[in-house]
């Protein structure tokens, strides 16, 4: 399993939008944007729309800001989750076989083999 998800992105975009509510109605959209990420990252069939009704403080205008950017959340998310999930998949199981372990007994026979010899060295020449 991946470790969970700690962040989301906030658009420049949605700048114009988000100045154009009122201040109390940023805070709202902002706490909603921070839940509703933590949320999708666990659950990803979840939509602004649900969790909107979770803020009924929300005023038309910052239901929409935040249907906009709860999309690019969503989508953030889902891209994440399919990279998380893609890189598990390209990681190779390492599976110990009887080559694998004769290639170890070798190493450490190399590797002890190299002390052995760094022992011969008297200490000024190292």
């Amino acid at each position: 399993m991946s470790a969970p998800k700690k962040s989301f992105l906030i658009y420049f975009d949605n700048y114009p939008m988000v100045t154009a509510l009122p201040m109390e109605q940023r805070g709202v959209v902002l706490t909603f944007l921070m839940v509703y990420a933590d949320r999708v990252g666990r659950e990803e069939a979840v939509s602004p729309e649900e969790m909107m009704e979770q803020f009924p403080q929300l005023s038309a205008e910052a239901r929409l800001v935040c249907s906009f950017m709860g999309a690019n959340v969503l989508r953030d998310t889902r891209r994440w989750l399919n990279r998380q999930k893609n890189q598990a998949a390209r990681r190779p199981e390492q599976k110990r076989t009887p080559d694998s372990d004769e290639r170890i007994r070798e190493d450490m026979a190399r590797a002890r083999r190299a002390l052995e010899l760094s022992r011969d060295i008297p200490p000024s020449i190292m």
